[in-house]
């Protein structure tokens, strides 16, 4: 199956990026592959999978899910276009690095294609990741004008594509330098987004809860060695628990406590 990864890998030396396909079948596997993340379409994802991969990698799940991680591409890039490949320094054995730029934010990705041997050089491996921008090209760095120009062109084209459905604030310092809201905060009653829309963010707290504590401890309010029972009394834990664990446990997610997502959780 299609996997899409963001792991980091110990840096090569250097990396070389060629804008040419792979000479042969590989070339034409490897425009298969691009023409059917651009399709949006299940049937070309069946026709690829029957094609062009190998027995091994149909088999690694249902064809069923192997399409959907390839509709999901397709809607997170928009499309890709073809740069070019990428080779490295050690060099890289059994991978084809295939370099692309993505429609809907501009940004580099890598397909990492693992293929079976000659005559056929079916594909048996596909490993969807970030990438490094190519090394033929140059990425001049942008005064303030450009940089908010370019920013507002981004957020411009993703809800003309209506990929972003949100709220986006830019600023630098104390000053704002945009503001947009696209979308519905409520399908149902078609409800709009704004700048005030508030937002279930998930996980995504955790991030502005550890600020504000940090802010908290450099203003002398608190102390990451303190028990959290100094603020919390015994109708969430009972004290003989909250004497064990500190802030500093609490944001390093080493406290114990382990996940509230259990079966009574679920039944609430």
């Amino acid at each position: 199956m299609l996997q899409t990864a963001h792991a980091q890998r110990p840096a090569e030396i250097s990396f070389q990026d060629r804008p040419v396909l792979p000479e042969g079948r590989m070339g034409e596997r490897v425009q298969s592959l691009l023409e059917t993340l651009n399709s949006g379409s299940p049937d070309r994802v069946r026709r690829f999978l029957s094609e062009d991969c190998d027995e091994s990698f149909r088999k690694v799940a249902p064809v069923d899910r192997h399409i959907g991680v390839f509709l999901s591409v397709h809607r997170d890039t928009g499309g890709v276009d073809f740069h070019g490949v990428r080779s490295y320094t050690p060099e890289r054995t059994g991978e084809t690095v295939v370099i692309v730029k993505d429609r809907n934010y501009g940004s580099w990705r890598a397909a990492v294609l693992r293929f079976t041997g000659a005559p056929a050089f079916l594909i048996a491996g596909i490993n969807f990741n970030d990438a490094r921008t190519p090394s033929d090209v140059g990425e001049p760095l942008l005064s303030r004008v450009e940089a908010e120009h370019e920013i507002e062109a981004l957020v411009n084209r993703l809800v003309e594509k209506r990929v972003l459905s949100g709220a986006v604030l830019v600023a630098r310092g104390e000053k704002i330098l945009l503001t947009k809201a696209a979308g519905e905060a409520d399908k149902r009653f078609h409800v709009p987004n704004n700048v005030d829309t508030k937002f279930n963010l998930g996980s995504m707290n955790k991030m502005f809860t550890s600020t504000a504590i940090v802010r908290l401890v450099e203003q002398g309010k608190l102390s990451y060695e303190d028990r959290i029972s100094k603020y919390m009394d015994e109708s969430w834990l009972p004290r003989e628990v909250t004497d064990k664990i500190t802030i500093r446990h609490l944001l390093t997610h080493s406290s114990g406590l382990g996940s509230y997502f259990n079966a009574e959780y679920q039944q609430s």
